[in-house]
């Protein structure tokens, strides 16, 4: 079974705001595809989610309450 992937970042400081949550976008020679979101400055993607073998990039956008 695959590993799980580790995605972490450092924090936002969401312009005055409180974040509310991050959206991270898995990206692939093949297009992209949202991975999850988190409360806190990671996200842990399940073994098996992601194509062993291929490389990824990650996109991490924070959401405060006036949006992203």
């Amino acid at each position: 079974m695959p590993a799980p992937v580790v995605v972490s970042w450092p924090a936002a400081n969401g312009q005055g705001l409180a974040i509310k949550q991050y959206t991270v976008t898995a990206i692939s020679e093949g297009g992209k595809a949202p991975v999850g979101d988190a409360t806190g400055t990671s996200l842990t993607i399940a073994g098996g989610r992601l194509t062993y073998g291929k490389q990824y990039a990650f996109t991490v956008v924070a959401i405060n309450e006036r949006g992203a």
